[in-house]
């Protein structure tokens, strides 16, 4: 296991995620747990936060903790798990992302999730109100500003979807030419399919009745993702996402995948959790917290250096006395700075985000 520290904030990033791992999510010095909408300062004895910084002084004693953690960045540990000398991924994009490349992964080695004692991954659902991260609008001096109205119609319509979709959120091109549905209403990629969204080659080039030219040339330059990456096509009843297809999978096996599905019966591992149960989902809502006002920003900032400071000595602790003391001495000088006026504060702002959570799961 290799930490970093140069994510850290108000607390220490690397103990906040072993948190979201057991279900509990963060507002400033506030753990909520998502499923039961209790409360926990970060600070205290019995808090989500000190349990996880217990969890790595105990890993660190067993001799299981990167001895460079406490000076590296992420980019040193990521380079690292490219390597493949690290061993726990806190997040699937990073071990999977890093380390599974396609020499490892055709030789049965890779990163992959597993189930965990007390586990309750934080999934998080889509917002209904749409993403704040694409917005398009049309501009006050636009010419014919209904023609732009309507062409952002169409771009949330199934045809503009598939045709006209981001790139990056695996949109798989027009139907006939990438893709078409097989007899059983599934889709299946035709071979210039395969060509241009499997191998990726980006010198491939549209047949004459599709206009000419390279595929990747010809994809939409807006780049815009207007539906969820994985809503479902109501035309085809299929997701819009050719990385969630049968057939994707079929044609992208790899050692590693086929053993992943052979132990657990899942190709999908969000699948296999969530048939374990070890799901917490987190429901889109619109809650944002306030600002904070001056005062509690300033004894914010006088807190959480003592936070985060006093977090790695303990994960680090010789013995388990010197842990013991610095979680004393921490939550000692935190209190005498004023912590317990910003918690106040986000400990509300929790309860009202779990009031949207519940909002949002219709209760």
């Amino acid at each position: 296991m290799s930490l970093f520290s140069d994510w850290d904030s108000t607390y220490m990033q690397n103990a906040f995620t072993i948190g979201q791992a057991l279900g509990y999510d963060i507002l400033g010095f506030a753990q909520l747990d998502i499923t039961t909408g209790d409360v926990y300062s970060i600070i205290d004895d019995d808090s989500p936060y000190v349990r996880a910084l217990k969890f790595y002084y105990q890993a660190n004693q067993m001799g299981l903790i990167d001895p460079e953690s406490t000076t590296q960045n992420y980019d040193t540990m990521a380079s690292k798990m490219s390597d493949g000398a690290i061993l726990y991924s806190f997040w699937p994009w990073c071990g999977m992302g890093l380390y599974n490349s396609t020499d490892h992964t055709a030789e049965g080695k890779g990163f992959m999730p597993v189930p965990m004692k007390e586990a309750r991954f934080m999934s998080y659902g889509p917002n209904p109100y749409g993403s704040t991260d694409f917005d398009i609008m049309v501009g006050s001096q636009a010419q014919d500003p209904q023609r732009m109205v309507d062409f952002i119609n169409w771009l949330y319509s199934p045809e503009a979807v598939v045709c006209s979709g981001s790139q990056t959120a695996s949109a798989p091109g027009p139907e006939g030419l990438t893709w078409e549905l097989n007899s059983e209403g599934k889709p299946e990629f035709t071979d210039f399919g395969k060509q241009v969204l499997i191998k990726k080659d980006q010198t491939a080039v549209v047949p004459d009745e599709w206009g000419g030219g390279t595929y990747y040339d010809g994809r939409s330059a807006l780049n815009y993702q207007p539906v969820g990456i994985k809503d479902v096509n109501p035309d085809t009843g299929n997701p819009y996402n050719y990385q969630m297809w049968d057939s994707y999978y079929d044609l992208t096996a790899t050692a590693l995948s086929k053993d992943y599905e052979e132990k657990t019966g899942y190709k999908a591992s969000i699948e296999y959790l969530d048939s374990l149960g070890e799901l917490s989902i987190v429901p889109g809502n619109d809650y944002a917290a306030p600002v904070y006002s001056t005062d509690i920003t300033t004894e914010q900032e006088q807190c959480k250096q003592i936070i985060v400071d006093s977090s790695w000595k303990m994960a680090f602790a010789a013995n388990e006395d010197e842990f013991n003391a610095t979680l004393k001495d921490m939550q000692e000088t935190a209190k005498g700075l004023g912590y317990d006026d910003v918690f106040a504060v986000d400990q509300q702002n929790a309860k009202d985000q779990f009031a949207a959570y519940q909002a949002a799961r219709g209760k």
